[in-house]
């Protein structure tokens, strides 16, 4: 029977009709997709849950945010901000200069002030998250 939906056999009616009528089948298809997965009220569900599932243990937050804090991406985003402050006049770049420290000397320190803030900083900041509404 199956094989009669692919494959057109003379004189049984409806044979060979998927690949007859593929066009419309994918784009049903398509359409149902796209309506049911990327429906509005279906992904703010969705997501909703897994938002609350992932605060659920502040744990996780301070996780991802040891993560970000570890990643490459940031890493260059601390690099370019520590050379504006010492490109930068002021109190903060004189007393670098002062100091003979440049921003690859600071930055070992920082990273490390930055892990041990966000190991305090996550559990805080999920139990902040989990009051607030998404």
């Amino acid at each position: 029977a199956v094989k009669m939906l692919f494959d057109d056999m003379c004189g049984l009616p409806g044979s060979g009709i998927i690949p007859k009528q593929f066009k419309q089948i994918r784009d049903a298809i398509k359409r149902i997709i796209m309506e049911t997965f990327f429906d509005q009220v279906f992904l703010e569900q969705q997501l909703s849950g897994k938002v609350q599932k992932f605060l659920m243990d502040p744990t996780k937050v301070e996780e991802v945010l040891n993560k970000v804090l570890d990643s490459p991406q940031f890493s260059k985003v601390l690099d370019q901000k520590l050379e504006e402050q010492a490109n930068k006049p002021g109190a903060a770049s004189m007393m670098l200069n002062l100091l003979g420290l440049n921003a690859s000397k600071v930055k070992p320190f920082l990273k490390l002030f930055m892990n041990a803030i966000g190991k305090d900083v996550g559990p805080k900041l999920g139990a902040m998250l989990q009051d607030c509404e998404f």
